[in-house]
Formats: C-alpha cells, sequence, structure tokens
C-alpha cells in the first residue's frame, strides 16, 4: 500500500481518548486502501493502520525535513508548533482540536453533529468499544466516579470538588494531571487509563465543563454503559442526543443513567461510525484539494 500523501500531525494537546478515536479513522482509511503518515507529538498512536512517526523521536535534521518536504496535504490535530507556517507556506493544510483562544491554522474541519453531515466542513469522530475491556453494566469492583474538568478550566479547588461530591454517592476520581484536592480519598488515574477505568469500576462520568475532547470522552463512556452528568451542551446534545446524558443530580437514581447511556450508545452506533467518519475527512480533503477521488 503506497503512502496518500496525507500527513497527520497530532499535538500533544491531543488527550488519549481523542487518539483512540482517530485510530479508528486510520484503520478505516486503510481499509480503502489509504495509508496515512501520522506524526504523533506524544509519539502514542494505536494500531498498525498508519505509518507513525514519534516527533519527540526526531533528531533536528529530520524534523527540519519533514516540515519541509514531507506530504502533499497536512492536518493539524490540536494546537500548531511554532514551526507551523512552514508547513502552511508550502501544503495545504486542515485544522481541527483548535484551542478556544486560537486561530484556525488552516481549512476548518469542524466536530458535527448529525443535522450538518451534508456541510463541507463537517468532521464526526468514530466510537468503537473495546471488546476485551468488559460489557455494559458489567460488575467489576466497588464503583466510582470520574470527574474531568475542560483543559480549558482553571485548577479546581476543594470547595468545587466537595460541591460535586454532593449528591454522588461514590467516591470521585480525577486525572492525574488535573490537580486539586479532593474530599474523598478517590484517587487519580492517568489519562491514559481513563477509558479502561470507564469499561471497569465506573459507574458515572462527571463534566463539570464541556469542551470536544471531554465530549468525545463521554462518548466513550456511554459504549460501556456509564452515564454522563454534564450541564447542558450543544456538544453533548450533538453527540449523545439531548436524552443521552443526565443535566441534574436528582436524576442519578433509579434507572436514569442506564437509558441516558443506552440511548447516546444507539446514536453513537447509528451516526459515529469509522466508516462515517473516515468519509466525513475525506470530503473535507476533496473540497481543499478540488480532487474528485
Amino acid at each position: 500500500m503506497k503512502p496518500s500523501g496525507w500527513v497527520w500531525f497530532l499535538s500533544r494537546s491531543l488527550r488519549s481518548w481523542d487518539i483512540m478515536s482517530l485510530g479508528l479513522v486510520a484503520r478505516q482509511l486503510s481499509s480503502s486502501g489509504i495509508r496515512l503518515t501520522v506524526i504523533s507529538q506524544s509519539g502514542f498512536f494505536p494500531g498498525g493502520f498508519a505509518d507513525v512517526i514519534s516527533w519527540r523521536g526526531l533528531d533536528g535534521f529530520d524534523r527540519a525535513m519533514s516540515v519541509a518536504f514531507r506530504g502533499r496535504l497536512w492536518h493539524l490535530w490540536g494546537q500548531a508548533p511554532k514551526w507551523w507556517p512552514v508547513v502552511r507556506a508550502r501544503a495545504t493544510t486542515v485544522h481541527s482540536f483548535k484551542g478556544s483562544d486560537e486561530e484556525w491554522q488552516g481549512h476548518p474541519a469542524i466536530f458535527a453533529g448529525t443535522g450538518l453531515f451534508s456541510e463541507r466542513n463537517a468532521w464526526t469522530p468514530a466510537f468503537e468499544r473495546d471488546l476485551s475491556w468488559g460489557k455494559p453494566g458489567e460488575d467489576k469492583g466497588d464503583p466510582i466516579a470520574m470527574v474531568v474538568f475542560p483543559s480549558s478550566s482553571v485548577r479546581p479547588d476543594r470547595s468545587i470538588l466537595e460541591s460535586l461530591q454532593r449528591g454522588i454517592g461514590m467516591p470521585l476520581v480525577r486525572l492525574s494531571d488535573q490537580t486539586g484536592a479532593l474530599p474523598v480519598p478517590g484517587g487519580t488515574v492517568d489519562e491514559s487509563d481513563a477509558v479502561r477505568l470507564l469499561a471497569g469500576r465506573a459507574r458515572l462520568l462527571v463534566l463539570p465543563g464541556v469542551d470536544l475532547s471531554s465530549a468525545i470522552l463521554a462518548g466513550f463512556a456511554s459504549l460501556y454503559g456509564v452515564p454522563t452528568l454534564a450541564p447542558w451542551s450543544p456538544l453533548l446534545d450533538d453527540l449523545l442526543g439531548v436524552n443521552g446524558y443526565l443535566t441534574d443530580k436528582t436524576s442519578l437514581s433509579g434507572e436514569n443513567g442506564r437509558i441516558a447511556a443506552a440511548a447516546a450508545r444507539h446514536r453513537l452506533s447509528e451516526h459515529f461510525t469509522s466508516e462515517n467518519s473516515a468519509e466525513s475527512l475525506q470530503s473535507i480533503y476533496r473540497t481543499v484539494t478540488g480532487s474528485t477521488q
């Protein structure tokens, strides 16, 4: 299989679950005969469905050669590196996952809900459950809840965490890189293990605020039967559906959580597949390059 000339640059600002979703798309593209080059700033990319290059592993010369000559279409995922203008000067560029205070650094490929699938700039993430991690509703130990703050939020303090804890009824676990003293001894989890924890002991995902990355995590949570508690969010409405997440702690009782997670899981399986995601990206790439292929 020949390389496509398409390069994905994955910024270190991406979370591991964002990259998991992209890995599903790379697999689908590979099955269609399209071989990507993926340059990962963190060095991580799942599967063997792309030519993966660790940015950390390149010396200065190889980095310069990649920036100056590699690929004719680059898709930037996340925050732009300082040398990005060099790539923009010589190649077609597409940008997704831009920061809230960042300008678009290429043709915008924006997250789209089901109502925007026909938009030329619409990109849809992909979701799939890892069967080895368990099935929705399986009992795997004492229940816990995971709290994940949006990347743009300030460091959570004790009062915020105590407020979140009230009415949850189980220990809160936070990401190890989101500091703050927990009101109960819930502990921390590395972001690379977050989805695995949701597939195991976690019974609830708590999102005090919602950005695109945390919305994608909520999608993975629903695949394992874990509901999301979050304030009303147009992102979650588009991704999980208006009935696919909980907006009030009073709705945690009974079967509400299970019903919400099931509704979200059904929506994802219908609309947010690797096939749909790959096609949405190929449509964008055809638009920016003027290609009919």
